[in-house]
């Protein structure tokens, strides 16, 4: 797979994940509350993009799934949807690539990334679940 089926395959599911996690937490929600708009940027590479091209195209990925995924904490920590015992969920911080390298070092802080993503989503999922419990 190819690196920019990567970025579109792992940003999409997680956006399915968010879909998902709304229409789960929905019911718990103060006020009516609808999933970030995202719309995920193809980049088609068949023609032979520059680097320069694949590297601008990067950062706009990872900063569209950072601002998303900070949406839906802010969501969740206004509707009360937290830890108890910490507070609110913390904003999400995404590693953005600072060079056109694409290295074993880029590789892991992407999948670092999506990691990330997941188990913040993975959270919100457990808060929600002790909301089922009431």
């Amino acid at each position: 797979m190819g690196l920019i089926s990567f970025y579109q395959t792992n940003i999409q599911q997680i956006y399915n994940r968010i879909t998902d996690l709304y229409s789960e937490a929905s019911p718990f929600f103060d006020v009516e509350v609808s999933p970030p708009d995202f719309n995920l940027m193809k980049l088609d590479n068949s023609v032979g993009k520059s680097n320069r091209t694949f590297y601008d195209w990067t950062i706009y990925c990872i900063k569209q799934l950072q601002s998303v995924m900070n949406t839906v904490v802010n969501d969740f920590n206004t509707n009360g949807i937290i830890d108890e015992n910490i507070g609110d969920t913390p904003m999400l911080e995404l590693w953005l690539p600072e060079r056109l390298v694409v290295d074993e070092v880029y590789t892991m802080k992407l999948n670092n990334n999506f990691d990330d993503c997941n188990k913040l989503i993975d959270s919100l999922y457990s808060y929600t679940k002790e909301y089922e419990n009431y």
